[in-house]
């Protein structure tokens, strides 16, 4: 999808459309009230899109991809549904794979981050008790919690995700360091949640849920041909 000026528009963008196109493949989420509503994906299909998408060697017709091609998705910043929820007054945090909230954000919502109750029911961790706002070694992200409930466990993909990442920013950047997982660095004044993304390579591939929400953002749209590739 275009690169939309703030969350909001770029979510209200994919949800419009994908009911145009009666988009069959791309994921939906059910409301409260029973209303089923397009979704950006989450964080982890997101990461598993461009893990896909670099693995597949050829097109639609058979022919060869280029390397170019293969890092499209890796070269974009990609947006999701999933939000970091902060505590305030505290450096705990959490994080949502599918927020509700951020999918019904109005179109002219923009402020910089959505103030709501902290979810108790959560699991919450800790940024002073870990790595956070800086680059990680591949060994380390691995092990990193955060970095782990964001990918929802998935520790397969999680490493196929580090191994490809870390091999193409050494080659870029000749980097040792890459995919740090950033949140707020001061405590924030009321509990509050700002959405999660991926960066691109040239941000070194970091997890970022610290942006403000009336940034630009960009989405993944699942193409709705069966035959159709992620773009």
């Amino acid at each position: 999808m275009p690169v939309a000026s703030t969350y909001a528009l770029g979510k209200a963008a994919l949800q419009s459309k994908c009911a145009q196109e009666e988009n069959q493949n791309h994921p939906g989420y059910v409301l409260a009230d029973g209303v089923r509503v397009y979704r950006p994906l989450t964080f982890r299909e997101n990461l598993a899109a461009r893990v896909e998408d670099f693995n597949t060697l050829k097109d639609t017709r058979g022919k060869k991809r280029t390397l170019q091609d293969r890092l499209h998705l890796f070269d974009t910043s990609l947006n999701s549904c999933s939000s970091v929820a902060y505590k305030a007054g505290s450096t705990l945090f959490t994080i949502i794979s599918q927020d509700q909230e951020l999918l019904t954000l109005p179109r002219n919502f923009t402020m910089p981050s959505l103030r709501t109750e902290y979810p108790t029911h959560d699991v919450s961790l800790d940024s002073t008790k870990g790595k956070y706002n800086c680059g990680l070694t591949e060994s380390d992200i691995l092990v990193h919690d955060a970095w782990l409930m964001a990918v929802e466990g998935d520790r397969v993909l999680l490493r196929e995700a580090a191994s490809i990442t870390f091999s193409l920013l050494n080659q870029r950047h000749t980097l040792v360091n890459g995919m740090g997982f950033y949140v707020h660095k001061s405590l924030t004044l009321n509990d509050e949640k700002k959405a999660l993304f991926i960066g691109n390579l040239y941000g070194n591939s970091d997890a970022v849920g610290s942006y403000d929400l009336d940034s630009s953002r960009s989405f993944l749209r699942v193409a709705p041909s069966p035959r159709g590739r992620k773009r």
